[in-house]
């Protein structure tokens, strides 16, 4: 399987936000598959819907499954792999 990186936005954010757009591009041209979601009502953020968002995004979690997240971003991700 392909190494896959998830980007995970905060509060607010977006996924052409910031620096994302640069990793995602930096983690493309070294092989990886990437996937920077736009998360739920972001400008109101419920971990509640996050977290299942996150699981149903991901599928097949292995170790080649890695996530880069910001602010709730990380969160998310903490409460995903819990």
């Amino acid at each position: 399987m392909q190494k896959r990186v998830f980007i995970i936005h905060g509060w607010e954010g977006y996924p052409e936000n910031a620096w994302f757009p640069w990793i995602k591009n930096e983690l493309k041209k070294r092989g990886f598959e990437v996937y920077a979601p736009a998360m739920p009502d972001s400008g109101n953020p419920k971990i509640e819907i996050w977290v299942p968002f996150l699981k149903n995004l991901v599928g097949r979690c292995d170790e080649n499954t890695y996530f880069i997240g910001h602010s709730m971003g990380c969160r998310t991700i903490i409460k995903y792999l819990g």
